[in-house]
């Protein structure tokens, strides 16, 4: 028991920080950016409280092997990337490297690597939201799953429907994580590219519609 103490603890003070964040959404006026910012913490402590007590009820679970086909989905992104406009991914880009203090999914890799998956999916999901928020679909956004909310930013065109397929390829090892499932170094490290990628260019996306590209 006292082993497991520290753990213990530390499935507490995640759980505390879902339930102050849950509670400052539910009874505060947390709006636009402070309220995406605290949704970001109330997931990343959400799912890390989930990986903590998994790891502690089954510390004898088998690693999770997951067959992701990387060279297909980066021929894909390539794709996605010659659609963009040149200056607009540029400048993307550039804002990515000024933003290189904050602690990034990558940090984590070989160390953690569930942790490491869960926060790029909080990532791509903040972002969808970002562009549900800007194309009028806020109020589905707070209803609905990331995967639910990508069709539907795909179906009205707000987003290439060939993104959502790139998402649906990494997505199913993302939520395998986020659930508590152990993801070799290898694996995580496949889906890390792809997903940042993927993300650089929903940024840019974002991006190129505010400035009419």
């Amino acid at each position: 028991m006292k082993r497991n103490s520290p753990v213990i603890l530390l499935i507490l003070l995640f759980f505390s920080g879902v339930v102050a964040g849950l509670t400052v959404i539910a009874f505060g006026d947390a709006r636009g950016s402070l309220g995406n910012i605290i949704i970001f913490f109330v997931g990343l402590f959400g799912m890390a409280a989930v990986t903590s007590l998994h790891r502690l009820l089954d510390r004898g679970a088998p690693l999770v092997q997951i067959t992701f086909n990387e060279a297909r989905v980066r021929r894909e992104l390539n794709d996605l990337r010659n659609d963009l406009p040149a200056e607009v991914l540029e400048a993307e880009i550039v804002e990515d490297h000024q933003r290189s203090w904050q602690v990034r999914d990558q940090d984590y890799l070989g160390t953690d690597n569930t942790l490491a998956l869960a926060k790029l999916r909080i990532d791509l999901e903040t972002e969808l939201r970002k562009i549900a928020q800007e194309t009028g679909l806020s109020d589905y956004a707070t209803r609905n799953s990331v995967r639910s909310l990508a069709s539907a930013l795909a179906h009205r065109e707000d987003i290439p429907v060939r993104y959502l397929s790139v998402l649906e390829d990494i997505l199913p090892t993302l939520n395998r994580a986020v659930h508590g499932g152990d993801v070799s170094t290898d694996t995580a490290a496949s889906i890390l590219r792809a997903g940042r990628d993927l993300l650089l260019m929903l940024k840019a996306h974002r991006r190129a519609g505010r400035m009419g590209a």
